[in-house]
């Protein structure tokens, strides 16, 4: 899984950007994605975009611990 947390210069990009990551993940909050997809796929989505940005990938291991802690996680489960 990957972990992508973005910042666009401008709402209107910031906009672009989350309608075609929810296409490949789940949005899980502001600009913060989780994404099975592979890093290339991101990666085109991240930079088709002109402008000034700040962006973040990190890949969190299969057997990792995530503790989710709240509403709305969808189906996720709490801690895997």
């Amino acid at each position: 899984m990957r972990v992508i947390l973005y910042d666009y210069q401008t709402e209107k990009v910031r906009n672009k950007v989350r309608k075609n990551l929810k296409k490949i993940g789940m949005h899980v909050q502001w600009s913060v994605f989780e994404s099975e997809e592979e890093i290339k796929k991101i990666e085109k989505i991240l930079f088709e975009e002109e402008g000034e940005y700040r962006i973040a990938v990190f890949k969190v291991k299969s057997k990792s611990e995530i503790l989710k802690i709240g509403k709305n996680w969808e189906t996720i489960k709490t801690l895997y």
